[in-house]
Formats: C-alpha cells, sequence, structure tokens
C-alpha cells in the first residue's frame, strides 16, 4: 500500500513538473520574437500584438496588425509603414491618425466613406479628424448628418470645400462646421425658400464670403475684395459688420466705418426687374400680347458698392405695381450705385449726386446696348416705418439711362431724360424690345433699318427707342390713321416720309437710336427742341402733310372732275374753242388750260405757304437793307452779285444759301468770309428773335408733290416750315401767329382724333393769347380762318 501511495506520489510530482515545464514553453517572449520571420507572424493573437513594438513590423506585415491594436504612434514616421495600412486599420484609427494626407489616399476615403458615409476627394496638407469632426487649416467638417456628402480639402489653403449634394439645408449645417460651398448649390435657409449659391461660406453657424472670394447668391454677385461679408436670408434679422440680407422682397446693406460690401445684381433679378417677356408667337411670326415669359435681360446691369458704415436698403413695390425703393443710410462713408451705360448714382456724407450714361454708339459704330435698371432712391428717408420727411432728395431711375433728380415735393433739381419719362411704375419700364411694341401695337409695323437697308450690327432697339415709341403713340392716339411704320436705325438720321427713296418700303417715321440719346442731344442741341419727343412730333407733321397733300389731291380731282361735267365748263370750252379758233386736235391742252384758270385763287396748302415764305422773306430782306452795318451791306453786295448769274432771287433761303456756299469756297478774301458769317448769323437771329422762326424752315427743295391733274403740279421748296415751327413754345411761336393759324387749319384738315384736335387747340390759343385776348378779338380766332380747301371748322 505504502509502495502504492509512493508511487502515486511520484507521479504527481512528474505531472506537476511537465505542467510546470509547458506552461514556460506556451509564455510569449517579444523579445525573443523574431519580426524578420513571416511565419511567426501566424501564431500571433491580440495579446501577443500588443507586446510587440509595431516599429520593428515590417512593412510587408502592417496589414497583418489588427485594426484594434494598431499603435499608430508607432509606425507614424515611416511613410511606407503609413502607406501599408489597409481600409479597416484606418477606419478604426481614423482619430489617431494625425495628417489625413499620410496614409493611402484612396484606403482612407474608403475608411472614412464607410463609417461617416461621406466622400473626401483630397485631404490637402494636413487634415485630421478629432471627435467626428474633419479638421483642416482652414475649415471643420462635422461627419454627423451629412450622409451622402462630398467634399475636398485644398492643397494649397487647406480649406474645405463641399463639392455635394447640390441640395443642401441650412439644418444640416452645424456651428462647428465650418466649410465652402464652391460648387453652384441650392441652399434652403431655415425660413426660406431654396436659393442657387456658390462660393458661400460657413463659420459658426453664420453664412458669409471670405475676402477674396466672390459669391453668387441668388441672382447676386457679391465679391469681397477687403473684408469678408456676412449673408443673411431673414428680414427680420438685424445684423451688425459688412453683411447683406437677401429675401425675395428685399436687399439690405450694411457696412463698418472701414467696411465695403459690394452687391451685382444680375439678369433675371426679380427684385430690380432685371428682366423682359419672351413671347409666344402666331403664324405670323408676330408676338402674343398676353402670352408670355419672364426671361433674364442680359442687356440689364447694377453695381453696388457701400463703404465706410453707410448701409443700403432696396425694398419691393411690386404689389403697388412700382419699382422698387431705396433707402439710404448716412453713415459718413459713401454709397455707389452704377447702372446701365456706366450712369452712377453718389451718396457721400449725405449728399446725392448723379453722373450721365456714357456715349450710346462707340468708335466703332457699335450700340452700347446696356439697359440701366428702374428705382426710387431716397437719400435720407425710411420707408413707411416713419413719414417721409418732405425735403429728402430722391433719384428716380428708368431702364432707359435715363434719371431724373428732385426734392421730394417734387422740386427740379436735375436730370438727363429731356422731357421724357422716367416712370416709378413697372409696366412703362418693361417697355424694352422691339416684339414689346409689336405685341402692344399690333396694328402698326416696327422695322429695324441702317440707311435704309437691314443692319449688320444693329439687331434690337434699345429700351430707350422701345420706351420713347410707346411713350409717343400713348400721347398721340389715332396716329395709325396718318402712319402705321416706324423705321429704326442706330445713326441720328430721323425722316418722315410717304415712301422711302430708292427703296421698295412703303414709308413712315424713321428714328435714329443717337438722336434720342439725351446725352448725344446735349451736346449737338437741335434748334430749340427741349423734349426728344418733339423729334418724332417734327417727323410727324411731314408725315400730316404728306396725308394732306393726297387728301387735298383728291378733292382738287373730284372737283375738277366735277367741274369738267358742267356746263360752264362746256360753254367756256366751245368758246375758246370757237373764238381761238382752235381745232380739236388741241382741245386738251385748251380744257387743261380752262382748268388752271378756274382754280388758280383755291386756297391750297401749298401756295398758302408760299405766300408766308414770301412774306417773311421780304420782311427780312427789307430789315436787312435798312441796317447800317458796313459789313452787312458789303456781304448783301456779295451775295447778290453771287446769286446774279444763277438767276436766283434775293430771298432769305437763297441768301442763307450763297453765304454757307461762299464761305467754303477759295475764291473770297478772309474779311469777306467774316462778313458773309456776320451776315449770315445776323438773318438767322432776325429770323429767331422778329419771325419766331428757326432758319432750318427755309431749307429748300426737299420733296415733290404733285396732282394726278396734268398742270396742276406743285412743288414744296420749304417742307420744314410747319415742323421746325411745331417745336416752338407758345411765348415763341406767337412771333409769327399766321403760321400758329396755318398750323392748326392743318390739323383740322386731317380729321383729327380727339385727342389730337384738343392738343392743338390748346396750343393754338396759347400762343394767340387765349381765345378773349386781343388778337382773337382783333382778327377772329378758329380753325380754317386761312387754309380752307381742306379744313372744315
Amino acid at each position: 500500500m505504502k509502495a502504492l501511495n509512493k508511487a502515486i506520489c511520484t507521479i504527481t510530482v512528474l505531472a506537476l513538473l511537465l505542467s510546470t515545464f509547458s506552461f514556460a514553453d506556451d509564455t510569449f517572449d517579444a523579445n525573443k520574437f523574431d519580426y524578420n520571420n513571416p511565419e511567426d507572424y501566424n501564431a500571433l493573437g491580440v495579446d501577443e500584438w500588443k507586446q510587440l513594438n509595431q516599429k520593428l513590423v515590417p512593412i510587408n506585415q502592417i496589414s497583418l496588425i489588427p485594426p484594434e491594436v494598431l499603435d499608430y504612434s508607432q509606425i507614424k514616421d515611416d511613410e511606407a509603414k503609413r502607406q501599408a495600412l489597409t481600409v479597416e486599420q484606418i477606419k478604426v484609427n481614423l482619430e489617431k491618425i494625425d495628417n489625413l494626407a499620410g496614409v493611402n489616399i484612396e484606403n482612407a476615403r474608403q475608411a472614412i466613406s464607410e463609417k461617416h458615409s461621406v466622400s473626401v476627394v483630397s485631404f490637402g496638407k494636413s487634415a485630421k479628424i478629432e471627435n467626428g469632426v474633419l479638421k483642416a487649416n482652414e475649415g471643420d467638417f462635422v461627419f454627423l448628418g451629412k450622409n451622402g456628402w462630398e467634399i475636398e480639402v485644398d492643397g494649397e489653403t487647406g480649406r474645405i470645400k463641399v463639392l455635394k449634394p447640390k441640395d443642401i439645408s441650412k439644418a444640416s449645417i452645424s456651428k462647428l462646421d465650418y466649410f465652402t460651398l464652391t460648387e453652384e448649390t441650392s441652399y434652403t435657409p431655415v425660413d426660406g425658400s431654396a436659393i442657387k449659391v456658390k462660393q458661400l461660406s460657413f463659420k459658426e453657424g453664420i453664412s458669409y464670403v471670405q475676402t477674396g472670394e466672390e459669391a453668387t447668391i441668388g441672382d447676386y454677385k457679391i465679391p469681397a475684395s477687403g473684408n469678408p461679408v456676412d449673408i443673411y436670408f431673414d428680414a427680420t434679422v438685424k445684423p451688425t459688420g459688412n453683411y447683406v440680407v437677401i429675401t425675395d422682397k428685399s436687399l439690405d446693406i450694411g457696412t463698418t466705418k472701414d467696411g465695403t460690401v459690394r452687391v451685382i445684381p444680375q439678369p433675371g433679378n426679380k427684385l430690380f426687374w432685371m428682366v423682359k417677356r419672351q413671347y409666344e408667337k402666331d403664324a405670323d411670326w408676330k408676338p402674343i400680347k398676353d402670352k408670355f415669359i419672364w426671361v433674364p435681360d442680359e442687356r440689364d446691369t447694377l453695381d453696388i458698392t457701400v463703404k465706410r458704415g453707410d448701409g443700403l436698403v432696396a425694398i419691393s413695390r411690386e404689389s403697388e405695381g412700382k419699382t422698387p425703393l431705396m433707402r439710404h443710410h448716412d453713415g459718413g462713408g459713401a454709397t455707389r450705385i452704377e447702372t446701365g451705360r456706366d450712369m452712377t448714382v453718389l451718396l457721400k456724407k449725405g449728399k446725392l449726386n448723379a453722373q450721365s450714361p456714357s456715349n450710346l454708339i462707340s468708335e466703332n459704330e457699335a450700340v452700347d446696348e446696356r439697359n440701366s435698371v428702374a428705382f426710387e432712391l431716397y437719400a435720407t428717408a425710411t420707408y413707411k416705418s416713419t413719414p417721409l420727411i418732405s425735403r429728402d432728395e430722391i433719384i428716380r431711375t428708368s431702364t432707359s439711362n435715363r434719371y431724373v433728380h428732385e426734392m421730394y415735393d417734387g422740386e427740379l433739381l436735375g436730370g438727363n431724360n429731356m422731357g421724357l419719362e422716367v416712370s416709378s411704375l413697372i409696366e412703362p419700364n418693361m417697355m424694352k424690345t422691339k416684339s414689346d411694341l409689336e405685341a402692344k401695337y399690333p396694328h402698326f409695323e416696327f422695322n429695324i433699318k441702317d440707311s435704309f437697308q437691314e443692319s449688320s450690327k444693329y439687331f434690337e432697339i434699345t429700351s430707350n427707342m422701345a420706351q420713347v415709341v410707346d411713350e409717343w403713340l400713348r400721347n398721340n392716339e389715332g396716329v395709325e390713321k396718318y402712319t402705321k411704320k416706324f423705321y429704326f436705325n442706330r445713326y441720328e438720321s430721323m425722316v418722315g416720309l410717304s415712301k422711302f427713296p430708292l427703296s421698295d418700303s412703303d414709308g413712315g417715321i424713321t428714328l435714329g437710336e443717337q438722336q434720342f440719346n439725351p446725352e448725344f442731344m446735349q451736346k449737338n442741341p437741335i434748334r430749340d427742341v427741349q423734349n426728344l419727343h418733339q423729334i418724332v412730333d417734327h417727323e410727324f407733321v411731314h408725315i400730316q402733310e404728306k396725308y394732306l397733300y393726297n387728301k387735298e389731291s383728291d378733292l382738287l380731282d373730284a372737283k375738277i372732275a366735277q367741274f369738267k361735267e358742267s356746263k360752264e365748263f362746256k360753254l367756256q370750252l366751245d368758246y375758246w374753242l370757237g373764238s381761238m379758233e382752235e381745232t380739236q386736235s388741241n382741245k386738251e391742252a385748251v380744257a387743261e388750260r380752262l382748268v388752271i384758270n378756274q382754280f388758280k385763287e383755291e386756297q391750297r396748302y401749298i401756295s398758302i405757304k408760299r405766300k408766308i415764305i414770301t412774306e417773311v422773306s421780304d420782311d427780312i430782306v427789307k430789315t436787312l437793307n435798312n441796317l447800317n452795318y458796313p459789313s452787312v451791306k458789303s456781304a448783301n453786295n456779295l451775295v447778290d452779285s453771287y446769286l446774279r448769274p444763277t438767276g436766283l432771287p434775293f430771298t432769305v433761303s437763297n441768301i442763307l444759301g450763297a453765304t454757307d456756299q461762299m464761305v467754303q469756297s477759295e475764291d473770297f478774301s478772309n474779311v469777306e468770309i467774316n462778313e458773309l458769317m456776320e451776315l449770315n448769323m445776323i438773318v438767322k437771329v432776325i429770323l429767331h428773335e422778329k419771325e419766331g422762326i428757326d432758319s432750318y424752315s427755309f431749307k429748300p427743295n426737299m420733296a415733290v408733290y404733285t396732282t394726278s391733274t396734268p398742270g396742276l403740279k406743285f412743288e414744296v421748296d420749304f417742307p420744314e416750315l410747319l415742323s421746325t415751327y411745331s417745336e416752338h413754345t407758345p411765348n415763341r411761336a406767337a412771333k409769327n401767329k399766321p403760321l400758329a393759324q396755318f398750323e392748326y387749319d392743318r390739323i383740322m384738315s386731317l380729321d383729327p382724333p380727339e385727342k389730337m384736335r384738343k392738343k392743338a387747340e390748346n396750343r393754338y390759343y396759347n400762343i394767340m393769347g387765349g381765345k378773349e385776348g386781343a388778337y382773337c378779338k382783333e382778327n377772329g380766332c378758329g380753325p380754317c380762318k386761312i387754309y380752307t380747301l381742306a379744313c372744315k371748322p
């Protein structure tokens, strides 16, 4: 038994010894680990990996390190080992990697995508992740709540740029985010509608434009050249600093004492109505008035700069049918608004000034088509929140490069409109194209021609021209009775013709863009024209005269036909043929002479015009002959001797024509030329001061008109007489009351519409001194006192 027990004890001791030896063999000694033997890595567990010096792990074994035990600090100094890290190793250790650009980029991108569902295109130079936030030199990106986003870190600046998604809401952006939307993105503010943005940055919950960047915010471009500009989308906020608040119905700009904010509204902007109509067309390719959509007008320009403490607010008045109202806050700085052809409004230290636009036509004869933007700007007043101050200054602009500067009470301080409309209403300002005229006035035809030919450089009229014609037609209802065609060119040529010369085109009123450019007119004035509508009126007088000539011709033809059928005519013809022993072969000639004799005393339009011209001319020549100026008498003798060989009479028309030609000639001395120039000037002064007539009225031989009856031909020697007289104010026109009577008789001969009739009557009695004035009491006033053939009182 003892022997058995002894044996058992021996076995137990041996087992214990063997067990001890076996435990010692299974214990891992990291100091004895062969890092260069690939087979030794196969038996390593997690605990063994933790005991290894990971710096000694060869590059080809780095991928074997379990992600959860990877000690990035031990391999970060070895570029090759960093590049060998797997997606899973990086994903588990993302926030331990101090520079994501140092590991395999593709693996890092995949690791972030798998962990945060965000795609990172590039990591720049030093991006890292801390507490779920990607951090770069100039940016922070919170991964939470941004599944599917795509970003990149700029390699130069370290800015974080968001590339996707294309639709982002304010709710998905936290106060920890610091990045820029560099691609066009539909951005939805908390309480607003979606707006297209690009290059808009976010930091600490505020959206802004970084210094040196230009952002697109809806229909605005905002360049931030000298300082960042904060952007808001809620009109109820009261921001400070350099900021812009943008809503559908308003624009608010504020600056600091050393700040600048520049805002450039873009075509398509509806607050500033930078749009035009795009019409549906009918079968004849004519625009249909009420079928159109609003599209961006690429010709519209507006540029606003606010500096050094100033502020500016623009408020929509669309519900009132009005253009936007701007109000200026004077903070001691400066505000500059530039629009159209460099038309500029400047507010500096409370003072309001405007600068007229640049030239319409460039040196290469191209038309500067830029449109201004229509608005009303109050220098200091607030809008609706407090009463307007009665002495506030206002600048009102139109879409046609026009402006007026006035006090709130209506006192005019300046402007460049030359009598043309500068409306605060939207509708007149939306007359911008030939199609707008065609849609509104379908009974008229509007054509674009240069020098009676289709233009190769001029394809669309300016807004200024569209609005000139629109306003003129609105004020002259019924003109379609006399003409239905308008022709536009880019020069200053103006014509009113019944038919175009050297062309099969029907006549009409031709209007030149340059002539209706107020800046050109101010530098190149036409007679006494103060209102540019007078230019259209001038050409319309020519049209009226053509209409009247045709009407008179028809009347005469009817009278002659009736006379030829009368017994009186037949008796006279028989008597003349018998008494003169005429044969039947010249019967037509005799009949023609009988007709001329019968109607030679008719009060024909051309005859009366010639009579007035003759009387004025005789009066001026008599006045000249009575002058005691030696130089004038000497020049008179020169002109007389110059005209005598031509057989032309010594008349005002010939004096003016001769002096102009003689001055250009080399046949006269400097003394003689000076005398001729003095004579020319004196004639013009006398005409102006004594007769109330411009020298241009004496321009002869402009056109020839005839009746259909041989022998009753007549030449219009002075077609500009009434067209220039119509330009005169009543005070000046009163110097020649016979012309006023003739003008009134002409209009009454046209069977004019009521508005034209009333306008003519008011002008007539203003010239005459009123119905109860001295002239009317002595001479009798009313229509058809001089011209009666076609006139009906």
